[in-house]
């Protein structure tokens, strides 16, 4: 069934799946097409939404950062900054080990100490993106985060499968249990199933194969139950449920796969999907909210498309116009920052409160104008 749903959208889930994979040495001008005729011209993504998304391939690929600049540079957003990321030299150990050139790794351990913080991954969360730059300081400006890998680490991160068979066989290296996390990034068959013979996946595993459209992984790991549902709700850690990666990173392969093994656990937030509306017509809607006390409305304002909340109004569905999630925030509020023209004067045909400070804050830093309401 979930086939069937996903059928019709198969090129914005294919085209976020190849974002992820591109190769160092690969064109990048079929994946410009891509972003530019189906994300942006045929779904409507923004330029912002899809810069989020393409860091986070870019931290995920990272031996493919030159082709990710390009990408971004192709939908006018430029990267300040992008020469101060630390990226391994064509004669260093490091980049040896990235491209698993396994002769030359073995001449340089013939005659040299590894050290044991081998690679250092840096994690771009904390960067400003504005209407047509990435501005990576806000990383360099505060504490800097870093994967600082191992050199088993590495290989199982860059999926350079010779060079971690070497090192497990004739070094009597070890496997870390992050190794399985790093060789899902990775992606190398060979590599996940040694992990797997040492350890579990967990919360950490699950967060990665849905921000990176590991989506055949996910399928994997759903079949042979390794994943529980309680694990895709919040994290009181990170404060961040898995779903609300999901939506974060647009994965919507993932939305679907969950539907086939647990249709209540995608509602409310699947709405945040235009493309899930066949189902919420299919399906017995109620008012749950999830634990922000968010429910389908909110969710349903979070894209630019309102076909969703056309059908929540024009069905027999009990939706409060007016319910405020655990921050505050009404549907109307996630319309307007989102700049749903559409659904903001559904809303306020609906009885929606205005007129008041938090309403008109919200509008006023959106590109909707009262005056066109």
């Amino acid at each position: 069934m979930s086939t069937d749903y996903a059928t019709p959208y198969l090129d914005f889930i294919k085209a976020f799946e190849k974002l992820f994979i591109i190769k160092s040495n690969e064109s990048v001008e079929d994946m410009c097409n891509i972003i530019t005729n189906v994300l942006i011209l045929k779904y409507q993504l923004t330029k912002k939404q899809l810069a989020q998304i393409i860091i986070k391939a870019l931290q995920y690929n990272y031996a493919s950062c030159d082709n990710y600049a390009k990408i971004l540079k192709n939908i006018g957003m430029e990267i300040n900054d992008l020469s101060d990321l630390r990226f391994p030299s064509e004669d260093s150990i490091e980049f040896t080990v990235m491209h698993d050139h396994i002769d030359k790794f073995k001449d340089y351990i013939s005659q040299n100490k590894i050290k044991d913080k081998f690679f250092k991954i840096p994690i771009l969360n904390n960067i400003q993106i504005k209407s047509d730059r990435i501005n990576l300081s806000y990383y360099y400006r505060g504490k800097q985060e870093n994967l600082n890998l191992s050199l088993i680490e590495t290989c199982a991160y860059f999926g350079s499968v010779n060079i971690f068979f070497f090192l497990i066989s004739n070094q009597k290296y070890t496997i870390s249990k992050e190794c399985l996390r790093y060789s899902l990034i990775g992606r190398n068959t060979d590599i996940i199933n040694e992990c797997l013979k040492k350890y579990l996946m967990d919360k950490d595993c699950l967060r990665d194969i849905v921000c990176s459209h590991n989506n055949s992984m996910l399928e994997f790991g759903l079949e042979r139950n390794f994943f529980t549902y309680n694990d895709f709700e919040r994290d009181y850690v990170t404060r961040t449920a898995i779903y609300q990666d999901i939506i974060k990173y647009q994965n919507l392969k993932a939305v679907f796969l969950l539907y086939e093994n647990a249709k209540d656990l995608i509602l409310p937030w699947c709405a945040a999907f235009p493309q899930t509306i066949d189902i919420i017509k299919n399906e017995k809607i109620t008012d749950k909210t999830d634990l922000e006390n968010r429910n389908i409305l909110h969710y349903a304002c979070m894209s630019p498309n309102s076909d969703i909340v056309k059908f929540l109004f024009n069905s027999t569905i009990k939706i409060d116009v007016n319910h405020h999630d655990m921050y505050s925030m009404t549907a109307l509020h996630y319309a307007a920052m989102n700049n749903n023209l559409d659904a903001v004067k559904i809303l306020i045909s609906h009885g929606v409160e205005v007129n008041n400070e938090l309403s008109r804050n919200k509008i006023n830093h959106s590109n909707i104008k009262f005056s066109l309401i």
